[in-house]
């Protein structure tokens, strides 16, 4: 799916870090930037004012004025991010304004390949409308005849009025040789029926704008009314099924987020995901974003580590999310409790009604023998009982070196056997389980159900983890892999993937990453209802990813999103 966005609701990101803001969109999914543009030196005084007026409030970034237009256009593209389509922003100051700039804008979309300008009126006086109708008819048929498409798009003021009778109908009646850029948020503002609307006016659509917002009986003008699309009261899924009726153009489904209560580019996000999805795994109501089915729950929170160790969010400033989301456990590897450090982590777990559930090691088994094997296992046996923790989960260390070094599979699942035998044994006198998790590596023995069973079946007390995604590099069906594993799982890791040209190898050459609930190819409710209907008394732990953006609103609102994924499955 292309997926286009818009540039006003970006401005003060990409006026702080433009490179930076392009990257986290390509990240998010976008393709496409439809960027405010502003021919100022056409306008003369009042370009000029204007210009300057941007810069001061820090949103030049966004808005691309006339002499640094082409260059941020050529810098978008080099981000992997197309531009095809701009708006000609102010253009609706003065009824004359578009003729001024008209030949400058044919010369500029020639030179830098955009294919349709839009443009936009916005305000409830029908005879202020007819006056630009008029003043517009000449400059848009002139661009229309060298070969650029000229869209109106619409604010809620054009939609006001019987229908027939808005002035977004008097300007495509108008102009008949003009396209539209409908804005389903603002259609759903004027109090009409985005779907009928997309019904009676499909010849003329060629790009939907998805701003979607959070209450009707909000005033535009507070913080919180504009929300990601798909989170608040358009139809969101009936959109995306009645857009393909339309005849789109490549850019033709656009995010037009005005402002963002929290991170702009979370919700730039969670908005793309939306889109991907149909919604299914929308935040929507956030004070649903506890886990309602009374099972427990935990969480790895790993992904958090490399935004500490850049101070950019506090790891204990996010616990309390977790107690509000319902979990009881987290799931810690060595490396964050020693740099959080023991004793402030378990007091700061406690105060929020949290505990270690599973401690897990990096061990080299292929490499460790003996008094040195003895020594690994006794220092993480030891801290897995200082955290109160009851699995310590073994990961083999450097396990992207043994295939390097030729060691055959035989070989390497020798060496675990006799590992995880003696960790075992050690384990018996701390009262704790030694467990390991199925890898997403092809290069040993442990991504398919056969490769762990052969490790299992050889050690007597040692359990799986079960990781819903990591046996698909080994060309393996996460509900095949568990039927075929379950008697031995003690706790499962709950991870969707993708397929993408960066991540894990699989056998078949493809590439694998964790992604969203509810955004993967694998089916997570077939799975959560296999394991209820076992009855699997084992915890659940989310294995969490990082989001787009690094801020701790960016954290929250992904957790949000995978608890209330997990409600949905537990009530359907």
């Amino acid at each position: 799916m292309n997926i286009g966005i818009n540039s006003f609701g970006l401005a003060k990101n990409l006026t702080s870090d433009f490179r930076g803001t392009l990257k986290s969109l390509k990240e998010a999914g976008v393709n496409y930037l439809e960027p405010c543009l502003v021919f100022d030196k056409e306008m003369g005084l009042l370009g000029h004012l204007i210009s300057s007026g941007l810069k001061k409030r820090g949103l030049s970034g966004g808005i691309f004025m006339e002499d640094e237009a082409q260059d941020k256009i050529r810098l978008v593209r080099e981000s992997g991010i197309n531009v095809l389509s701009a708006h000609l922003f102010l253009t609706a100051l003065k009824p004359e304004t578009l003729s001024k700039i008209a030949d400058k804008a044919i010369i500029f979309a020639k030179e830098n390949k955009i294919e349709a300008y839009v443009l936009s009126f916005g305000r409830p006086d029908k005879k202020l409308a007819l006056k630009f109708l008029e003043a517009w008819r000449e400059p848009v048929q002139k661009m229309t005849e060298a070969g650029i498409k000229v869209l109106f798009h619409n604010h809620g003021a054009d939609l006001e009025g019987k229908e027939g009778e808005t002035i977004f109908h008097t300007f495509l009646e108008g102009m008949p040789y003009m396209g539209a850029e409908l804005d389903v948020g603002w259609v759903m503002a004027s109090g009409k029926d985005p779907l009928e609307i997309m019904k009676k006016y499909a010849p003329r659509i060629q790009i939907l704008h998805f701003k979607d917002i959070k209450d009707l009986k909000k005033k535009s003008s507070e913080k919180d009314y504009f929300v990601p699309a798909g989170e608040g009261v358009i139809p969101l899924d009936q959109i995306l099924l009645a857009s393909k009726e339309l005849p789109l153009l490549k850019q033709g489904l656009v995010l037009d987020q005005d402002r963002s209560d929290g991170d702009f580019l979370f919700d730039t996000y969670l908005s793309a995901q939306n889109l991907q999805k149909g919604a299914k795994t929308s935040l929507k109501i956030r004070k649903e974003a506890s886990l309602k089915d009374g099972k427990e729950y935990s969480i790895l929170t790993f992904p958090l580590l490399r935004d500490t160790f850049k101070g950019k969010i506090s790891y204990f400033a996010f616990l309390p999310f977790l107690k509000a989301a319902g979990l009881s456990q987290v799931d810690l590897l060595i490396p964050e409790i020693k740099h959080y450090g023991v004793e402030k982590t378990l007091k700061a777990l406690k105060d929020n009604e949290l505990h270690v559930g599973c401690l897990i090691a990096y061990l080299d088994l292929y490499k460790l023998k003996g008094k040195k094997l003895d020594q690994a296992f006794l220092t993480s046996l030891k801290l897995c009982q200082n955290v109160q923790a009851s699995y310590l989960m073994v990961v083999p260390k450097k396990i992207f070196s043994l295939r390097k070094n030729k060691a055959s599979f035989e070989e390497i699942r020798s060496r675990y056997i006799l590992g995880f035998r003696r960790g075992v044994e050690l384990a018996e006198k701390f009262g704790i389980t030694v467990c390991f998790e199925d890898t997403p590596s092809i290069e040993i023995p442990l991504s398919s159900s056969s490769d762990c069973l052969a490790i299992l079946k050889e050690v007597k007390g040692l359990k799986l983890v079960f990781d819903t995604g990591n046996m698909l590099p080994a060309l393996e069906k996460p509900l095949d892999f568990y039927e075929a594993t379950k008697e031995y799982i003690c706790r499962v890791h709950l991870k969707e993937t993708i397929y993408m040209e960066k991540g894990d190898l699989c056998l078949d050459g493809r590439r694998m990453q964790a992604t969203c609930f509810g955004c993967g190819d694998s089916d997570m409710k077939v799975l959560i209802q296999a394991m209820e209907k076992d009855k699997l008394p084992v915890c659940k732990t989310i294995e969490f990813v990082m989001p787009v953006n690094s801020s701790l609103a960016s954290y929250q609102g992904l957790l949000s999103r995978f608890v209330i994924y997990l409600n949905n499955l537990s009530q359907s």
